[in-house]
């Protein structure tokens, strides 16, 4: 939780293994469903936990972060993929607008049918 702590302090934003801290530089991170799991104002080490507990009971193996702009900061169950074609359509069939390219380090917006 140390390491997801001062990456959060340092950047905000994030995708995080939920067991070992470590970020993933590969992939594509979703949210497997649009649910929050989790806003809160700052990140700190009571948000984390809660956030890291809510994720591990959901059965995700990551959890994200996103600023909302003049917002809260939310934290997602997240999954990662390789398949970026998996991504895109996991997203489009849950009515979400975007995922993360883990590699390129920039969101993907996915339009509206």
């Amino acid at each position: 939780m140390k390491r997801i702590f001062r990456q959060l302090l340092a950047d905000e934003e994030g995708t995080f293994d939920i067991e070992t801290g470590q970020q993933p530089r590969t992939g594509f991170a979703y949210a497997p469903t649009a649910t929050a799991l989790l806003k809160a104002d700052e990140p700190t080490p009571d948000a984390i936990r809660t956030a890291l507990a809510r994720a591990r009971r959901e059965g995700a193996r990551y959890f994200s972060t996103w600023r909302h702009p003049g917002g809260p900061l939310v934290f997602f169950a997240t999954s990662v993929t390789q398949d970026e074609s998996l991504a895109r359509e996991h997203v489009a069939a849950t009515g979400q607008r975007t995922y993360f390219d883990l590699e390129r380090g920039h969101t993907v917006t996915v339009r509206a049918h």
